[in-house]
């Protein structure tokens, strides 16, 4: 097998298609002593069967520490005749566990015809112990009471599996109080149409707010606007689904809270 037919790998992330051949940034967030589920796709020559494995090191400022070798990802991969020359794989990597957030590199390497293992490209993945947001949420919490608006069930079981104290005592943004408590932080959820219209109404309004607007037709991410008393942070990113089993998630979360003190 030349190097033009060695197969490439081709992650299937949440964030789109990634070439592991040239990597950039992390792949994948996953809590250490799980499971990390890994779907790829693997261009292979028509007709030739391939074998896949992983190295897996953790990964300091300038050296990698080897912590397993020769991981099985696949056996006899083939393209059966797909026009694409592409095959669908889905693995499962045993992530080790961690007391702090650990960057982790997977090499991955594939048997050429000559029986050597050639390397197949390469991504990093970030590890954390379960629990880690628990430390930061509790300080957060213990110095800024957190009232919640809205309907989402999915938030409030978040904060009461962290045992995070909160009052549930607003239906909606237009129950918010006129006079805020300086200290309090405001969350919940509401349409992006009915948080400009409730902002415009409230151009005075002094408080920490947090909206999670899951309609909202603007890119994704975390907008931020200071403005006389008012600190908003307006999240367009999909993360109230995801917030019991993704770290990624409730780091973001934190991040977010952070953002208004």
């Amino acid at each position: 097998m030349n190097a033009a037919a060695l197969p490439v790998v081709i992650l299937l992330t949440v964030l789109g298609a990634v070439k592991t051949d040239s990597p950039t940034g992390v792949a994948y967030h996953a809590f250490g002593g799980r499971p990390l589920k890994i779907e790829f796709a693997v261009e292979v020559p028509v007709g030739v069967p391939v074998d896949i494995r992983a190295d897996l090191f953790q990964k300091g400022e300038s050296l990698l520490a080897p912590l397993q070798k020769d991981i099985l990802v696949a056996q006899a991969v083939r393209s059966d005749g797909q026009p694409s020359g592409r095959a669908l794989v889905a693995w499962e990597l045993a992530v080790p566990e961690v007391k702090r957030e650990t960057k982790m590199l997977v090499r991955l390497k594939s048997k050429s015809a000559s029986g050597e293992w050639v390397s197949a490209g390469q991504f990093l993945f970030a590890a954390y112990p379960p629990g880690f947001a628990d430390e930061a949420l509790a300080g957060i919490s213990k110095d800024r009471p957190i009232h919640m608006f809205g309907e989402n069930k999915n938030l409030r079981a978040f904060l009461k599996t962290k045992k995070l104290a909160f009052d549930d005592d607003l239906e909606g943004l237009s129950s918010l109080p006129v006079d805020p408590d300086a200290k309090a932080i405001y969350i919940g959820e509401a349409a992006a149409a009915d948080l400009s219209a409730w902002l415009a109404a409230h151009s005075g309004w002094r408080g920490n707010l947090v909206v999670f607007c899951p309609d909202a037709t603007s890119m994704p991410g975390v907008f931020v606007t200071v403005r006389g008393g008012l600190r908003l942070a307006k999240v367009t990113l999909p993360l109230l689904n995801s917030l019991s089993n993704d770290p990624l998630s409730q780091k973001t979360f934190v991040e977010i809270l952070n953002t208004n003190q």
